[in-house]
């Protein structure tokens, strides 16, 4: 549908909107969006009961953020201490340090310096427990990290897998 095809039916539909969609709201339930209690207070003072049982049903299912968090924990070589890891978090540190040499060296503005130090401190955050939740405490992170510890693993894995 092109957008001007869009903007010709979407007349039709006179007040109704994506918020009011029982399906729009479930999908993102589905999906693993969080609900915020300003979008809880509007769901219940927007939607009747049929569409807001309808999420509530959607919502007690396991979403899918959290099935993919569930199947990335499971990837092998996650919490052993074999080689890989050892260099991988050695290399990235390197690397870090560069980034950090070369924007001191340059004069670097305070804002470059700064995504230095968000660059090492969410690096911390893959190995370090404390780190990591403390970026789950701010929202900043929502998957558990195993599961980004897997994500690692997978994505270097296929990087290095030749076409």
């Amino acid at each position: 549908m092109t957008p001007m095809d869009f903007l010709e039916f979407r007349g039709h539909l006179t007040g109704a909107s994506g918020f009011q969609s029982l399906q729009f709201r479930s999908i993102e339930a589905l999906l693993g969006v969080p609900l915020s209690e300003a979008m809880q207070t509007q769901f219940n003072n927007r939607l009747g009961p049929f569409e807001l049982d309808g999420i509530k049903r959607a919502r007690e299912m396991p979403s899918l953020l959290t099935l993919v968090e569930k199947w990335l924990e499971r990837t092998p070589g996650i919490g052993s201490e074999f080689e890989f890891w050892s260099v991988f978090k050695g290399t990235v540190k390197e690397e870090l340090a560069q980034h950090r040499e070369i924007a001191e060296r340059a004069g670097a503005p305070p804002t470059l310096v700064a995504e230095c130090d968000a660059n090492e401190a969410n690096y911390d955050s893959i190995f370090n427990a404390e780190a990591h939740a403390e970026c789950k405490r701010r929202g900043t992170r929502r998957m558990s990290q195993q599961s980004i510890q897997g994500a690692i693993l997978i994505s270097l894995y296929v990087a290095s897998t030749p076409c």
